[in-house]
């Protein structure tokens, strides 16, 4: 009885931190399989707001459900500033999907160079910047903006996918038989120099906070209107 007693508990244990799937071994490192943004209240669904995301490729640790009896949410750190997010689900938005598919889908074992290998030079600038551009392929879609909700988008198979903005702003993206994208994308090429020279600005940046040099509200105000430029 105490033995049964004991592998109960540890499984309990074991749903209660959020073991990932089986391919995430112990110790092995685990980084953001997309863009995530964001906002004030994170959800699953993703919202598209503004420009401030955690990078396609992030590293990140400590990845669970939330709270250990209901899961309502998910929580992770990014290991390089140990800041902790916090992401709900909302059940209609992803009918036939729980909590713990979408461990597996946001987090993956490949960091940016593996995730994004085969992609063109276009394609990676654009995901860098987290925007989409006509021409890109599905793969390079889903590393940019993720998962695109189940309540509209049941298949990916399908030639029309929605994101959205807000509650209310729709995003409608058009693929041809060849699973480009050719409608709800940017026309042309994103500024690859000027997506750089935004890089080097916020490295900088951090660089001061870093040193003490700023606050953190400054790097805070600094950083938002760069972005906002941007």
């Amino acid at each position: 009885m105490r033995r049964i007693i004991t592998i109960v508990a540890v499984i309990t244990s074991m749903a209660t931190v959020g073991i990932l799937s089986s391919w995430a071994e112990d110790g092995q490192k685990l980084y953001t399989a997309y863009n995530i943004w964001k906002t004030s209240k994170m959800r699953i669904i993703n919202f598209k707001q503004g420009h401030d995301i955690i990078p396609a490729g992030t590293e990140v640790k400590d990845v669970r459900l939330y709270p250990p009896t209901k899961k309502t949410h998910l929580r992770f750190r990014t290991v390089k500033d140990d800041q902790k997010y916090t992401i709900s689900f909302v059940e209609r938005w992803h009918p036939g999907k729980e909590l713990g598919d979408y461990m597996d889908k946001m987090f993956t074992i490949k960091n940016f160079e593996d995730l994004t290998s085969g992609l063109t030079e276009m394609e990676i600038s654009a995901i860098k910047q987290g925007v989409l551009v006509n021409g890109m392929s599905k793969r390079a879609v889903l590393i940019c903006y993720g998962i695109p909700p189940e309540h509209h988008t049941p298949n990916q198979s399908a030639n029309k996918w929605y994101y959205w903005k807000n509650r209310g702003t729709k995003i409608t993206l058009v693929f041809n038989q060849e699973d480009k994208l050719i409608q709800g994308g940017n026309v042309g090429a994103p500024s690859v120099s000027k997506g750089r020279d935004i890089e080097t600005k916020l490295k900088k940046l951090g660089e001061l906070r870093d040193k003490d040099l700023i606050t953190q509200e400054e790097y805070d105000k600094k950083k938002a209107k760069l972005l906002e430029d941007f």
